[in-house]
């Protein structure tokens, strides 16, 4: 997979598109070989200098190394040592780009800074940098609006390759969504506190209660960097004429919103259902209760339906011990994240 991810850097730096392709498409060890040529022949080539992590190199010469023995390691090892810029060259490096690159990094971190000095030189030399974000969890962008794209990759699996060329050659729509808040501060969110993480003493307080993940943000105001369920796409959708529909006797409900594809090229939406609960009830102000999702040719529409039960109304009761559905107004909104729910609608149970 490491030697994957250092052929979409290859590809996103090549600047003719089928020579990438073949790079991207070439099966098993003739993938490891290309990109053998392509650290030795870059210079000769005048392409771009690949940007790779030190730990990158060592995983991609092992794997080449296991494919045709390990006499070539060394000489390979070499080669790419001596094609790797430092951090001083970086933006001398792509000063003369213009076309969009991906700078990636063997790196994992948890509400952490992706290394912002590099990033930084990378977007100052060229504007139209590109981020692929490889990671576990949300981490924090210092450098964002001075980049023109940011991905999150997450763990894309043995088709990383594919995956992540199909949707920077705009072949494919990205159609994922954020199941985690992003911060746009190390402050914000739930445990943000030693005690809270990793512990003290070797104990934990979960000082959260309910209001876990985007229920935090919400309930306490913080305006993150990208919501739950955010998600751009290459076309643009609008959401209208929602509906809500009550089945046996209120105690079902069948929410429909009709999407509309408004740009110019096939895509994704994904519909997401948050209700707000009735004051007493203590819960945080919109959860998540359902969500489709649509795929639309350009000016297509289509309604999406989100079926709800009573648990879908149901909140937990400490004093009784069971989950109870209490009396009220529940407000349904509906959008394309936790904070972008244009369309709402409230349902009165007794």
């Amino acid at each position: 997979m490491v030697a994957d991810r250092a052929l979409h850097v290859a590809a996103a730096l090549e600047v003719r598109r089928e020579r990438a392709r073949d790079v991207l498409r070439a099966p098993g060890v003739a993938r490891l070989q290309l990109l053998a040529d392509l650290l030795v022949q870059a210079p000769a080539l005048r392409w771009p200098q690949v940007l790779i992590e030190h730990l990158l190199v060592e995983r991609v010469t092992e794997g080449i190394a296991r494919a045709r023995g390990a006499v070539g390691r060394d000489a390979l090892a070499g080669h790419a040592q001596e094609l790797l810029p430092s951090r001083q060259r970086v933006a001398k490096l792509l000063d003369d780009l213009d076309v969009p690159e991906v700078a990636p990094r063997g790196w994992t971190a948890t509400r952490s800074d992706f290394p912002a000095t590099r990033t930084s030189a990378v977007a100052a030399a060229n504007s139209r940098t590109i981020v692929v974000l490889h990671t576990a969890g949300p981490v924090l962008m210092p450098w964002l609006p001075q980049v023109a794209a940011v991905l999150e990759d997450w763990y894309p699996g043995q088709e990383t390759g594919d995956a992540i060329a199909a949707v920077l050659f705009e072949d494919a729509d990205p159609a994922g969504r954020l199941a985690m808040t992003f911060p746009a501060s190390p402050d914000q969110g739930p445990a943000t506190q030693p005690a809270q993480y990793p512990g003290v003493g070797n104990e934990v307080h979960y000082d959260e209660g309910i209001f876990v993940g985007y229920r935090y943000y919400d309930q306490f105001a913080q305006k993150p960097l990208f919501p739950f369920g955010y998600g751009l796409s290459y076309t643009s959708f609008s959401l209208d004429r929602l509906r809500v529909r009550p089945r046996d006797r209120g105690q079902r409900y069948t929410v429909s919103v009709r999407v509309r594809n408004t740009g110019v090229r096939a895509g994704a939406a994904v519909v997401q259902l948050y209700a707000g609960f009735p004051a007493a009830t203590g819960e945080p102000p919109n959860q998540l209760k359902g969500f489709g999702k649509v795929f639309l040719k350009p000016r297509r529409t289509k309604r999406v339906k989100i079926a709800l039960d009573q648990s879908s109304f149901a909140s937990w009761s400490d004093t009784a011990n069971v989950w109870v559905v209490e009396p009220g107004t529940y407000t349904l909104r509906v959008g394309t994240s936790s904070r972008d729910l244009p369309l709402e609608a409230t349902v009165v149970i007794q």
